[in-house]
């Protein structure tokens, strides 16, 4: 029950980006699709067939590792700033269990987010009629391969927002470590079960070093 207390706040403290993010996405979809609206602003990015076209992969990730970054730095340096550490300290639960919670229910929520407007895209264009050839869920297994990678980043994020020290020097470390786990891992192109394997292990040493950095990080 605590966590789900967690993950409520956290998701109230990052309505701003949540709703951001949301309109990105739709922009990105309607702009890709031709939308008329859309296009008067920024013009047409290209032909882009749902979920198999690079132009759609790589406007709609753009967006959605841009959100689990932020989302990562927010939910550290919004408490920093607002000075609120301290009042989550006294809940009923240890320092590392607390932060590690912080981590987990923004992944949630940044998976959460990246997912919807991509299954109610693919819901209608399934639809008959409304694309030129067919569909099949089928299509979006490279989509569901890029989502894969959003927590790697977005715990990233979260503990370079947690460490001390410059962000040019060794604060930035668990991000750009981040980034390049990424960029090598997709590069692979490994099959499913490995890649699956491989991220979790990722995950664990994450943790690992999320775990590291409170049990040094003074929070008063």
């Amino acid at each position: 029950m605590w966590f789900f207390q967690i993950l409520y706040k956290e998701f109230l403290s990052l309505r701003p980006v949540i709703w951001l993010a949301l309109l990105a996405f739709t922009i990105a979809i309607l702009g890709l699709q031709g939308n008329r609206v859309v296009m008067s602003y920024i013009g047409k990015i290209g032909p882009a067939y749902p979920f198999l076209s690079s132009n759609f992969m790589n406007a709609y990730f753009v967006v959605a590792y841009f959100l689990a970054v932020i989302v990562g730095i927010w939910q550290t340096q919004s408490e920093f700033f607002r000075g609120t550490w301290l009042f989550l300290l006294h809940r009923p639960r240890g320092l590392t269990e607390l932060v590690v919670a912080k981590a987990f229910s923004g992944t949630l929520i940044s998976l959460t987010v990246c997912a919807i407007p991509a299954i109610l895209y693919g819901m209608s264009v399934s639809i008959p009629g409304v694309l030129p050839g067919p569909f099949q869920w089928s299509y979006t297994g490279q989509f569901w391969r890029l989502w894969l990678f959003i927590p790697i980043l977005q715990l990233g994020a979260y503990t370079t927002g947690l460490r001390h020290g410059r962000w040019y020097v060794s604060r930035l470390c668990p991000f750009l470590a981040a980034v390049l786990m990424t960029a090598l891992t997709f590069l692979l192109a490994i099959h499913w079960l490995l890649l699956i394997v491989l991220l979790g292990f990722v995950l664990v040493l994450q943790v690992i070093e999320l775990r590291q950095e409170v049990s040094q990080r003074d929070f008063s």
